[in-house]
């Protein structure tokens, strides 16, 4: 049915070389440090930090967030609901 399906305003081809995925694990390694602010600037992608990335063909899980929270707000948040499966 067409409710099973998302709204065309979600759906968007991207170039399959952009699709990069980091494993769960990793992102919440370091307890959470991933999740603080980079001192570079947020648009600044630092290039270690790249290389936990691979490309992927799809995303089991897509976790957004904002620099303004606590990067341990985060982590816990994540512990929390990862963990609770």
């Amino acid at each position: 049915s067409h409710q099973d399906e998302p709204p065309k305003e979600l759906l968007y081809d991207l170039e399959p070389e952009l699709l990069r995925g980091v494993p769960l694990h990793v992102s919440l390694g370091k307890c959470g440090s991933y999740w603080e602010i980079p001192d570079n600037g947020m648009l600044n992608v630092n290039p270690s930090l790249y290389k936990l990335s691979m490309p992927v063909t799809q995303l089991e899980h897509f976790l957004s967030h904002d620099w303004h929270t606590s990067r341990w707000l985060k982590y816990l948040a994540l512990l929390v609901l990862f963990n609770s499966r």
